[in-house]
Protein backbone atom coordinates (compact mmCIF):
# COMPACT_ATOMS: atom_id res chain seq x y z
CA UNK A 1 0.00 0.00 0.00
CA UNK A 2 2.89 2.33 0.80
CA UNK A 3 4.47 1.74 -2.66
CA UNK A 4 1.12 2.50 -4.31
CA UNK A 5 0.85 5.73 -2.32
CA UNK A 6 4.40 6.77 -3.33
CA UNK A 7 3.62 6.14 -6.98
CA UNK A 8 0.41 8.18 -6.74
CA UNK A 9 2.31 11.01 -5.02
CA UNK A 10 4.96 10.91 -7.77
CA UNK A 11 2.38 11.03 -10.59
CA UNK A 12 0.23 13.81 -9.15
CA UNK A 13 2.48 16.06 -7.07
CA UNK A 14 6.01 15.67 -8.39
CA UNK A 15 5.36 15.08 -12.12
CA UNK A 16 1.77 16.35 -12.32
CA UNK A 17 2.63 19.58 -14.12
CA UNK A 18 4.59 17.75 -16.82
CA UNK A 19 1.76 15.29 -17.45
CA UNK A 20 -0.79 18.13 -17.50
CA UNK A 21 1.23 19.93 -20.19
CA UNK A 22 1.45 16.75 -22.26
CA UNK A 23 -2.29 16.22 -21.91
CA UNK A 24 -3.13 19.78 -22.94
CA UNK A 25 -0.85 19.68 -25.97
CA UNK A 26 -2.43 16.39 -27.00
CA UNK A 27 -5.99 17.74 -26.97
CA UNK A 28 -5.48 21.18 -28.55
CA UNK A 29 -4.18 22.23 -31.95
CA UNK A 30 -3.26 25.61 -33.37
CA UNK A 31 -4.49 26.03 -36.93
CA UNK A 32 -3.06 28.78 -39.14
CA UNK A 33 -5.74 30.64 -41.12
CA UNK A 34 -4.08 32.18 -44.17
CA UNK A 35 -5.14 35.68 -45.17
CA UNK A 36 -6.13 36.38 -48.77
CA UNK A 37 -3.71 38.60 -50.68
CA UNK A 38 -4.85 42.00 -51.82
CA UNK A 39 -6.22 42.37 -55.33
CA UNK A 40 -4.32 44.26 -58.03
CA UNK A 41 -6.42 46.53 -60.27
CA UNK A 42 -5.57 48.30 -63.50
CA UNK A 43 -6.07 52.05 -63.94
CA UNK A 44 -9.70 51.59 -65.04
CA UNK A 45 -10.61 49.54 -61.97
CA UNK A 46 -10.64 46.08 -63.59
CA UNK A 47 -9.09 43.34 -61.42
CA UNK A 48 -5.90 41.78 -62.78
CA UNK A 49 -5.83 38.92 -60.25
CA UNK A 50 -8.27 37.03 -58.04
CA UNK A 51 -7.99 34.72 -55.06
CA UNK A 52 -9.68 31.33 -55.22
CA UNK A 53 -10.23 29.71 -51.79
CA UNK A 54 -8.82 26.22 -51.32
CA UNK A 55 -9.03 23.84 -48.36
CA UNK A 56 -7.33 25.03 -45.12
CA UNK A 57 -8.22 28.89 -45.99
CA UNK A 58 -5.31 28.82 -48.33
CA UNK A 59 -5.90 30.73 -51.53
CA UNK A 60 -4.83 30.15 -55.13
CA UNK A 61 -3.75 33.30 -56.95
CA UNK A 62 -5.28 33.40 -60.44
CA UNK A 63 -3.91 35.86 -62.99
CA UNK A 64 -6.79 36.94 -65.23
CA UNK A 65 -4.65 38.34 -68.07
CA UNK A 66 -1.55 36.25 -67.56
CA UNK A 67 0.01 36.60 -71.00
CA UNK A 68 -0.56 40.31 -71.59
CA UNK A 69 0.28 41.57 -68.06
CA UNK A 70 2.86 39.07 -66.81
CA UNK A 71 5.76 41.52 -67.08
CA UNK A 72 3.91 44.13 -64.99
CA UNK A 73 1.98 42.00 -62.48
CA UNK A 74 4.70 39.42 -61.89
CA UNK A 75 4.17 36.08 -60.19
CA UNK A 76 4.37 34.32 -56.83
CA UNK A 77 6.02 31.18 -55.54
CA UNK A 78 7.03 29.52 -52.30
CA UNK A 79 9.88 30.71 -50.10
CA UNK A 80 12.99 28.56 -50.32
CA UNK A 81 14.58 27.17 -47.12
CA UNK A 82 17.62 29.40 -47.75
CA UNK A 83 15.45 32.53 -47.95
CA UNK A 84 13.54 31.52 -44.84
CA UNK A 85 16.82 31.12 -42.93
CA UNK A 86 17.69 34.75 -43.62
CA UNK A 87 16.63 37.36 -41.09
CA UNK A 88 14.86 39.40 -43.78
CA UNK A 89 11.96 36.94 -44.03
CA UNK A 90 12.05 35.26 -40.62
CA UNK A 91 11.74 38.58 -38.74
CA UNK A 92 8.73 39.53 -40.88
CA UNK A 93 6.81 36.43 -39.75
CA UNK A 94 7.15 34.27 -42.86
CA UNK A 95 6.90 30.51 -42.40
CA UNK A 96 7.75 27.49 -44.51
CA UNK A 97 5.15 27.12 -47.26
CA UNK A 98 4.37 30.85 -47.52
CA UNK A 99 4.12 32.35 -51.00
CA UNK A 100 5.82 35.63 -51.87
CA UNK A 101 5.73 37.94 -54.88
CA UNK A 102 8.78 37.54 -57.07
CA UNK A 103 8.76 40.28 -59.72
CA UNK A 104 6.56 43.14 -60.87
CA UNK A 105 3.73 44.50 -58.74
CA UNK A 106 3.57 41.28 -56.70
CA UNK A 107 7.12 41.97 -55.49
CA UNK A 108 6.93 45.76 -55.19
CA UNK A 109 3.73 45.71 -53.11
CA UNK A 110 4.53 42.49 -51.18
CA UNK A 111 4.28 44.08 -47.74
CA UNK A 112 0.80 45.54 -48.32
CA UNK A 113 -0.61 42.74 -50.49
CA UNK A 114 0.37 40.01 -48.04
CA UNK A 115 -2.03 40.71 -45.19
CA UNK A 116 -1.71 38.99 -41.79
CA UNK A 117 -2.44 35.33 -41.12
CA UNK A 118 -4.77 34.42 -38.29
CA UNK A 119 -4.74 31.56 -35.81
CA UNK A 120 -7.41 29.33 -34.37
CA UNK A 121 -7.01 27.23 -31.22
CA UNK A 122 -9.24 24.16 -31.36
CA UNK A 123 -9.91 21.18 -29.11
CA UNK A 124 -9.64 17.79 -30.81
CA UNK A 125 -10.59 14.24 -29.86
CA UNK A 126 -8.31 11.19 -29.98
CA UNK A 127 -8.79 10.77 -33.74
CA UNK A 128 -8.02 14.43 -34.52
CA UNK A 129 -11.59 15.57 -35.20
CA UNK A 130 -12.31 19.15 -34.13
CA UNK A 131 -14.67 19.27 -31.15
CA UNK A 132 -14.84 23.00 -30.46
CA UNK A 133 -13.04 26.27 -31.02
CA UNK A 134 -11.31 27.63 -27.93
CA UNK A 135 -9.99 30.90 -29.34
CA UNK A 136 -9.48 32.74 -32.61
CA UNK A 137 -7.21 35.51 -33.85
CA UNK A 138 -8.81 36.53 -37.18
CA UNK A 139 -6.80 36.92 -40.36
CA UNK A 140 -6.47 40.33 -41.95
CA UNK A 141 -6.75 40.45 -45.77
CA UNK A 142 -4.10 42.29 -47.75
CA UNK A 143 -4.71 45.76 -49.14
CA UNK A 144 -5.78 46.24 -52.73
CA UNK A 145 -3.53 48.15 -55.11
CA UNK A 146 -4.52 50.25 -58.14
Amino acid sequence: MFILFLRLFDLTIINGYQYRELSDSNRTREIIRHAPRGILYDRTGKPLVENTPLEGYRYRRTYLYSESTAHVVGYMNELTPLELASEFYSLRGYRMGDQIGRVGAEDVFEDTLRGRDGKELVEVDATGNILRTIGRDPELAGETQN
